[in-house]
């Protein structure tokens, strides 16, 4: 069987990934693996109608394919228990696309990327690409909020908003996330709380000053400015916030950020209901604490 995903694709293939690790460090994942084809190389592309005729009758019903079309061009599919599955891939798309890989000076090993258990983490950072750039907003944000007479005006509105928190039974929570498929994954499981969301940092700032969230969940690739401009941001404006940042990236980098803006905790994708309830109960003992030392 052979399923397709051509919406919140990194998302999808991420989870596919983490589930491959799983079978990796349970000795299960000899004849698994990951096969990307680099058609933003060639300047084509494969549409999902195309390569079901091109692979039809190729595979049978009880094998276990998936394809990720990537925006830009590039297809991953993966494959499970099945050891063949790439050889097959490579023999079919690389005959179909021979003239445009040799008229771009490609060859089969550099247009074909194969992933297994001994290489598959390099996967989780080419899917990911690379980084937006700030926006034009973004950097306007920055500029605006550079000016420390604009942060203690920010801080001091903060002050008075933030003393409703004492009389919350639960933590309001704000998500800022770009990705719909995140959004999705991290509401479904805070139903029981107060929740607002959006996808901008600019967004984010006008939320945090109008509901005045104990709790932020902060992805770090934003389409204005990254999740670290904003947590620096938010630290100078509300010191108390309880921030978790929450990524598909692991680099060094990016937790070294996150701990130098002193953020409360760090989640990877795809999300885990448990850890983002973990986040949680966290805070609630944090809060219990400094009431406690008040009191």
């Amino acid at each position: 069987m052979i399923k397709c995903y051509t919406e919140n694709v990194e998302d999808m293939l991420l989870a596919h990934i983490v589930a491959f690790e799983q079978r990796v460090a349970a000795g299960r994942a000899d004849k698994s693996g990951f096969l990307r084809c680099l058609f933003s190389e060639i300047s084509q592309s494969l549409a999902q109608s195309d390569l079901e005729r091109l692979l039809e009758g190729l595979f049978k019903n009880d094998e276990d394919i998936h394809v990720f079309f990537f925006p830009h061009g590039d297809i991953v599919f993966s494959w499970k228990d099945a050891g063949y599955v790439p050889d097959m891939l490579i023999e079919v798309i690389g005959a179909r696309y021979e003239v445009e890989i040799e008229k771009n000076n490609l060859q089969n090993n550099l247009f074909f990327q194969v992933f297994d258990s001994g290489n598959f983490r390099l996967l989780r950072d080419l899917c990911e690409g690379q980084r937006p750039k700030r926006s034009k907003k973004g950097e306007k944000l920055l500029r605006i909020l550079g000016d420390p007479k604009t942060i203690q005006a920010f801080r001091y509105s903060m002050e008075i908003l933030k003393k409703q928190r004492i009389f919350r039974a639960e933590p309001h929570i704000l998500i800022i996330e770009d990705q719909v498929f995140s959004q999705k994954m991290l509401l479904s499981a805070l139903t029981h709380y107060t929740t607002y969301f959006t996808s901008t940092s600019g967004d984010g700032l006008l939320l945090c000053m109008e509901k005045c969230p104990d709790i932020i969940f902060l992805d770090i690739e934003l389409p204005d400015i990254s999740g670290h401009d904003f947590a620096e941001l938010i630290r100078k404006i509300d010191p108390d916030m309880y921030i978790v940042m929450v990524s598909s990236n692991h680099n060094k980098e990016d937790i070294e950020k996150a701990k130098q803006n002193h953020v409360n905790g760090y989640i990877a994708k795809p999300y885990k209901k448990s850890a983002i309830l973990e986040s949680i109960e966290n805070f609630k003992k944090l809060k219990k604490s400094k009431l406690l030392r008040q009191a």
